[in-house]
C-alpha cells in the first residue's frame, strides 16, 4: 500500500468517526507516517510512490480535536516476526512513562 493513501485512508476514516466539523471537530495536525530509520513526525507528500513492505518498521502519530479537546495517537506496527522484540521494548517504556 502506498504511504500516502494509508495517510489518506487513516485521516478519512478519523473524519467519518468524529463527524468532522469545521473549527469544532476535525483533524488536529497533519499524520505522520515515517519508517524505519526516519524519525517520527515525518509524512509522505502527495506524489510519494514509497510502498510500505513487510520488513518495514511504521511509526503512526494522528490526532483529533473535538471542542477545543486534542487527542494524540501514536504507534508502532511492524510485520516481520524479527522487530517484535523492538515493538515490545516500546510498549513497555511506554507502559512504563504512563505508571
Amino acid at each position: 500500500m502506498l504511504m500516502t493513501e494509508l495517510c489518506e485512508t487513516l485521516e478519512n476514516t478519523v473524519r467519518k468517526l468524529i463527524s468532522e466539523n469545521g473549527l469544532q471537530a476535525g483533524i488536529a495536525f497533519p499524520t505522520g507516517c515515517s519508517l524505519n530509520w526516519v524519525a517520527a513526525h515525518w509524512t509522505p507528500n502527495t506524489g510519494d510512490k514509497t510502498v510500505l513492505q513487510y520488513d518495514d518498521v511504521m511509526k503512526l502519530d494522528f490526532g483529533t480535536h473535538i471542542d477545543g479537546h486534542i487527542v494524540d495517537c501514536a504507534f508502532t506496527v511492524a510485520f516481520n516476526p524479527m522487530f517484535y522484540p523492538l515493538l515490545e521494548a516500546s510498549r513497555e517504556a511506554t507502559n512504563m512513562g504512563i505508571k
